[in-house]
């Protein structure tokens, strides 16, 4: 997966994790709701803090 034509890893990145902020936990509390709603399977879901290029399949 590319954000803005980059890849999102490569195997010399650095990863760091951080908790999300209040805004974002929303953003997928609201999206995990309304895949609830449409009947899809919210059980698992990941979560970008980036813009996708292209949507995951």
């Amino acid at each position: 997966m590319r954000s803005g034509g980059r890849p999102l890893l490569c195997p010399d990145h650095v990863r760091q994790v951080r908790l999300a902020l209040p805004a974002e936990i929303a953003a997928v509390e609201l999206g995990r709701g309304l895949d609830e709603a449409r009947g899809e399977d919210a059980k698992y879901g990941f979560a970008f803090l980036v813009p996708i290029d292209v949507p995951p399949n």
